[in-house]
């Protein structure tokens, strides 16, 4: 019985090549291969006019098998359905490789399609679209690995300046940027405080009663410290004798139809008698010390017997419903300010935004004020600007520390 040769030779699809600059994935279509029996038959005649370059570009599948000789025939495959024809500039290789299994040892070796070993000569090379990326065993590379293009090693310092450059220039802009809006939105910090009454003494005395306390509310007029008042009040009697007398010379005057000009004499003695007596009455209320707003008792500085002189402080009084803020703008962000321009006020004891406005704004420059401790903030100018604050429940206590941004 004659023996048949039968070779089904699988074309592969031919794609356009990879671009160097970028490795190509693993195509998800398995590697075409073509399978001789035998492997170690070469290519017939058949074979080569089938494989042969059409000038149309592509092969078409052959119409019937040939038979070339006795015994032996050829019937190459047609394309398969799915498959795209080869582009001319890439013609289909003429190997029959034995199709790779990952894992598998191979025992014998491969053969090219003249039937020789590999190591005895170099087989056609395959197109770029057929090989199969990531076939390699572990560990080793590719073929396509191996003659990836890389970027030149010169380049390398070049990208690190261009971006060190890009770098530092956009951190000098995010800089500066940052630089102004702080100088622009930069909060003042000022201390609040209150309008304070220092009441003294108008008389001199020996303090008899003292009837406020530090914290003590008082309204105007509530009586705080008395003092001794027994000679003032004997000035005022005095003086209103002094009254009843010439108040008695006149009518006396008037009832004996004395001239003119005595009549005239003794009024003027009965007004000077009225004023003496208006001025003693004034030095006794002087022994009285009275509240002359409303508001807090801060300070008490005397006790009962201890002696008062004119002018000394007795008791502080505070109005919190009056409170507000001195700060100090530096010279360049005067022109920020203006009379009744509203202000945002912020303080450490909670998280409550607080509002205010400008009263006053110094019109002379100072140099030390009082607040600043910095060497820098000293030796520059900065102008006084008061700040009165809208809230009037008396959370903020005087003294307290407080930031104040300009809207």
């Amino acid at each position: 019985m004659p023996v048949t040769w039968r070779c089904n030779c699988p074309r592969r699809p031919s794609a356009p090549p990879p671009s160097p600059l970028r490795r190509r994935a693993p195509s998800p279509v398995p590697r075409a291969s073509a399978t001789c029996w035998p492997p170690e038959r070469p290519w017939s005649s058949c074979d080569r006019r089938a494989r042969a370059p059409s000038p149309l570009g592509w092969h078409p599948p052959p119409r019937a098998t040939s038979v070339r000789g006795p015994g032996r025939s050829c019937a190459p495959t047609g394309w398969p359905t799915t498959a795209r024809p080869p582009s001319p500039r890439w013609p289909t290789p003429r190997s029959c490789r034995r199709p790779h299994s990952p894992g598998r040892t191979s025992t014998s070796p491969e053969r090219c399609s003249s039937g020789s070993p590999r190591t005895a000569m170099r087989c056609p090379p395959e197109h770029p679209s057929t090989s199969s990326w990531g076939s390699a065993p572990p560990g080793q590379r590719t073929d396509d690995m191996a003659r990836s293009p890389r970027p030149p090693k010169a380049l390398i310092p070049l990208v690190l300046v261009l971006v060190l450059v890009a770098a530092g220039v956009g951190g000098w802009y995010w800089w500066q940027g940052r630089s102004r809006s702080t100088t622009t939105s930069e909060a003042l910090t000022g201390i609040v405080e209150t309008t304070t009454y220092q009441v003294a003494a108008l008389a001199a005395g020996r303090v008899t009663e003292v009837k406020v306390a530090e914290g003590d509310r008082v309204a105007e007029g509530d009586v705080m410290v008395r003092l001794d008042d027994r000679t003032s009040a004997l000035q005022v009697t005095q003086a209103e004798a002094a009254v009843t007398a010439a108040k008695a010379a006149v009518r006396q005057a008037v009832d004996d139809k004395v001239s003119a000009a005595d009549l005239e004499a003794a009024r003027a003695r009965q007004t000077q008698a009225e004023a003496a007596r208006s001025l003693a009455e004034v030095q006794r209320d002087q022994t009285t010390v009275r509240a002359p707003h409303a508001g807090t008792v801060t300070t008490v500085s005397t006790n009962v017997g201890q002696s008062a002189a004119p002018g000394r402080t007795l008791v502080t009084v505070v109005d919190p419903t009056q409170p507000y803020v001195r700060i100090y703008l530096p010279e360049p962000r005067l022109g920020e300010a203006h009379i009744g321009q509203q202000v945002d006020i912020t303080s450490d004891i909670d998280a409550t935004t607080r509002h205010g406005t400008v009263t006053t704004i110094a019109t002379d420059p100072e140099f030390s004020p009082h607040n600043i401790v910095t060497k820098s903030q000293r030796i520059s100018l900065v102008y006084e600007v008061r700040v009165r604050i809208d809230d009037t429940s008396g959370a903020l206590k005087a003294g307290l520390p407080v930031d104040v941004a300009l809207r």
